[in-house]
């Protein structure tokens, strides 16, 4: 199949915008070598990009593919919805999100982020003996990626030194990052790092801790298992549709609405365009605890599914297949406009 697409956005972010960084860049590579022409002049247009940033090309067939976190939009980004033909997401929670917000005529489509298993590759993990058994956390610095639950919880753990804590973010200014040692058993990672190097991140973990409020997709927990990572995650939103019990340790949670705020919206507006009450999963510090000892006393178990992991990101998940059924939805985009 050969369309031509007009890719609108081009940008190389850090920090919050790393996401949308690796989900602009693959996303147009994997479409192109699926079969799309990149061409200037095309009738239909993409842009990866939040919600409330599109900007519609006139007389052009204009494709919003973003992502959200939780169930309800602030009226910015719900107005920028409702100026796209079409809206992609990568998760199948998204879809009725988007759906409450646009016209009955407007399709709406899921298509699934992807994982590089070439540079995150498996690795058969052997249980701490050397060395302290490392939890990761990986993220962006942002409340809803469960911060203030990974502090709680590891207050609990803080003396212990058969145990340590990797927390890898990244600053808004790439050279601002610094590797610290900020205590005996915790370690802030804040480089920005090539994808490469990001991957040796994940390499030497034992297993990755990701009490997330919510997600529109889950990259670096997709990651994580495709390096086979045994994953704790918040059984919520887009991360239902990337782990199972079977092949993860799910968190328990409570669902409660409150209110999400920008605190640095980056398009001009009143205060209350970016903000709404949503809701967000608060995972339970006790249950938490607990699996993370369940894990480190049952290794064998943890990586088993670990493995389990693996295997689904590598069946499922993969770049290759997001350029496939993009170019369809684009394709079919086209012709129902025809």
């Amino acid at each position: 199949m050969c369309l031509a697409i007009n890719w609108l956005t081009y940008y190389d972010g850090s920090g919050v915008a790393l996401g949308y960084t690796v989900h602009n860049q693959k996303a147009r590579e994997a479409v192109v070598a699926a079969g799309a022409v990149l061409d200037d002049n095309a009738k239909v247009v993409v842009q990866v990009t939040t919600a409330h940033q599109f900007k519609p090309v006139k007389n052009r067939l204009n494709v919003l593919y973003t992502a959200w976190e939780s169930d309800v939009m602030p009226p910015a980004f719900q107005a920028g919805l409702q100026r796209a033909d079409a809206v992609i997401v990568p998760s199948q929670f998204l879809v009725p999100v988007v759906k409450q917000y646009v016209a009955p005529h407007i399709g709406v489509y899921c298509c699934p982020l992807g994982v590089d298993t070439t540079r995150f590759k498996y690795v058969e993990r052997e249980p701490a003996k050397e060395r302290p058994f490392r939890w990761l956390w990986c993220g962006a610095q942002n409340l809803h990626k469960g911060i203030i639950p990974l502090h709680a919880v590891w207050s609990r753990f803080v003396a212990r030194s058969d145990m340590e804590l990797y927390l890898k973010t990244t600053c808004e200014d790439k050279d601002d990052g610094a590797l610290q040692q900020v205590n005996d058993n915790v370690v802030v990672d804040s480089r920005y790092l090539s994808r490469n190097k990001l991957a040796e991140v994940y390499k030497y973990a034992h297993a990755f801790l990701f009490p997330s409020a919510g997600e529109g997709f889950a990259l670096t927990l997709a990651e994580a298992m495709a390096t086979g990572l045994p994953c704790l995650y918040t059984d919520w939103g887009a991360m239902q549709d990337l782990c199972r019990p079977d092949t993860g340790y799910p968190l328990r949670y409570e669902l409660r609405r409150s209110a999400i705020r920008l605190q640095k919206p980056p398009s001009p507006g009143k205060p209350g365009d970016f903000e709404c009450n949503a809701a967000q999963a608060v995972v339970g510090i006790d249950s938490m605890a607990d699996v993370m000892e369940y894990v480190m006393a049952n290794y064998d178990e943890a990586s088993a599914r670990g493995l389990r992991a693996a295997n689904r990101i590598r069946n499922y998940y993969s770049w290759e297949n997001t350029g496939q059924l993009l170019l369809r939805i684009l394709a079919e985009v086209e012709r129902k406009a025809s």
